[in-house]
Order: C-alpha cells, then sequence, then structure tokens
C-alpha cells in the first residue's frame, strides 16, 4: 500500500480528530484494516473526504477508494486469509535495481564524513544531488528512497542550511576521521575481550 507522511497538524479539528485517531492505531492495522479505517473515515467526510484522508493519513487515495466500494458493496469485500498472497505487492527498488545500493555507494564514499558523538557516518549531499547523480547511469529512485537507504546505511543525513553555522573545516574532517577510528578500534578490542 503506497504511503506517505501524514500532516501533522491541522486547523480544522475534526481532521486533526482522524490524524489522531489513524495514528493511535496504525501500528495495530495491517493493510486490509487500514484500507477499511480510512475509507469509513473519507465516508464520513462525504465529498473529498478521500483526498483529506489520504492527506491526514499519508495513505494513497486509490486503497482508500477500494476501501468505500468494499464498505457500499460495489465491490467484493476481501475474504479472511492472508492480507496478500506469498510475494504479493511492488518489489522494493533495490530488488529492481540490484547495482543501486553500491551505486549510492560509491557517490557518497568520497564525501563520507563521521559525527564526534557516535560512530556513524555522514555525507554532505544532499538526496536530490543523490537522486541526480544516479539517473545519469539510469537508476530510477526518488529522494526519500534515497534518504531511505542512507539511513539503513547508518548514514546521518545533511543539515538543513539554516543549522548550520558557517562552512565545513577540513580539518574538522580529519579529526572527526581520527576520532572514529578510535572508537571502531575501542568497539574492535572490547568485542575481542568480551567474546575472545
Amino acid at each position: 500500500m503506497s504511503e506517505r507522511q501524514p500532516s501533522e497538524r491541522t486547523a480544522d479539528p475534526v481532521v486533526q480528530s482522524t490524524h489522531n485517531r489513524y495514528e493511535r492505531l496504525s501500528p495495530y492495522l495491517d493493510e486490509r484494516s487500514r484500507r477499511l479505517f480510512a475509507a469509513t473515515e473519507a465516508s464520513a467526510f462525504g465529498r473529498g473526504g478521500s483526498a483529506t484522508v489520504a492527506k491526514t493519513t499519508g495513505l494513497a487515495r486509490s486503497p482508500i477508494r477500494r476501501g468505500i466500494q468494499e464498505l457500499d458493496g460495489s465491490r467484493p469485500a476481501a475474504t479472511d486469509g492472508p492480507v496478500r498472497r506469498q510475494g504479493g505487492g511492488p518489489k522494493t527498488v533495490l530488488e529492481r535495481q540490484p547495482s543501486l545500493r553500491q551505486a549510492l555507494q560509491d557517490l557518497v564514499e568520497p564525501e563520507t564524513r563521521v559525527d564526534p558523538e557516535k560512530p556513524l557516518l555522514w555525507t554532505a549531499k544532499s538526496g536530490e544531488t543523490l537522486r541526480d547523480e544516479l539517473s545519469k547511469p539510469g537508476f530510477r529512485i526518488s529522494i526519500p528512497t534515497v534518504l531511505k537507504i542512507l539511513k539503513a546505511e547508518r548514514y546521518s543525513l545533511p543539515a538543513n542550511a539554516k543549522t548550520l553555522e558557517g562552512q565545513w573545516n577540513p580539518e574538522r574532517d580529519q579529526q572527526l576521521h581520527h576520532i572514529n577510528e578510535q572508537i571502531e578500534s575501542f568497539f574492535s578490542r572490547s568485542a575481542t575481550h568480551y567474546f575472545g
């Protein structure tokens, strides 16, 4: 099911109430119950309800419309059993483009910097820049997906330009690399000591 980030706050208390209910229930809903919850809420709003609920919950409009059709009987309701067939659903970007992860790593590796607080990596390249560079050799990827892959690889994302205090100093980068090496050395010694 296509899902986007839900909007946080709205001036309309009824819409905000839908958002709050969805946020509380969402961890307990599977694909079918999420679709039916959204359809019920959209029906309560009337005209434009699908768009309002889609914006409020972050769900795509198509499953909401499908849920409305299931509720009003114009579409057969899903039967009991698994929500999807085994292997059902769209393949991930990395499954469709197996060399994408390595291509992304090749792009960020020369620009990788370390965080002085944690043994994490971060890159100065933005998601948009990385997406544009990946599209040159023919990869199809969105900015949120680039950022999601970087997070999975333990990369910290670039800070908003308004939060940065001045330009990056290359000497600071060397210091952070040294600190990161020390942390990694400590962890490897600790692992050897405890797990021998």
